[in-house]
């Protein structure tokens, strides 16, 4: 749910820490080290609003135990130098099969799908491009067209989380 709000790479959250997320009733703030900036220079997103992506992240959080340095995954501080960003994608597949569910015939899921997938749910519903990509941390224009599918219709999910980035007419 964080990686597809923020339109964020898998591994962008991987060394993500209770005290990198703050929730606010006028929103969440993620504190990260993305890809398209400096690992060593953190960067931060704001999602405004109290909706039920909102909520479900705060549960989310007032269920998880540890003080705030403690990571958010499960995973063992000592083996995340070494960490493969590939068995993001192996963890992202296990958990569709477990849903069971699977991409459309001839597209592929991976842990980018996140990314793409949010910033393509933002166009769907005509958010201008400029805000896509200072939202998703793109450091230029021509980086997020890759992302983007122009053929994926607007849906009441697309608006849900990136509804926020519209500006109100």
């Amino acid at each position: 749910v964080l990686a597809f709000a923020f339109m964020l790479r898998g591994d962008s959250l991987v060394q993500l820490r209770r005290r990198d997320v703050t929730i606010s009733p006028q929103g969440m703030v993620l504190r990260l080290q993305v890809k398209t900036r400096s690992r060593s220079t953190a960067t931060t997103v704001h999602r405004p609003g109290a909706d039920e992506v909102y909520l479900a992240v705060r549960e989310w959080l007032d269920d998880l135990d540890g003080p705030d340095q403690a990571l958010l995954w499960a995973l063992d501080p000592a083996s995340l130098d070494g960490f493969p960003s590939s068995c993001l994608g192996q963890w992202f597949q296990e958990a569709c099969t477990f849903l069971q569910i699977s991409p459309p015939t001839g597209e592929l899921w991976s842990s980018h799908s996140h990314r793409s997938g949010g910033a393509t749910a933002a166009l769907s519903i005509d958010v201008p491009l400029p805000a896509i990509a200072r939202f998703g941390v793109w450091d230029s224009m021509a980086s997020v067209q890759p992302y983007l599918d122009p053929s994926v219709g607007p849906s009441a999910e697309a608006l849900l989380f990136f509804g926020h980035l519209l500006k109100p007419s």
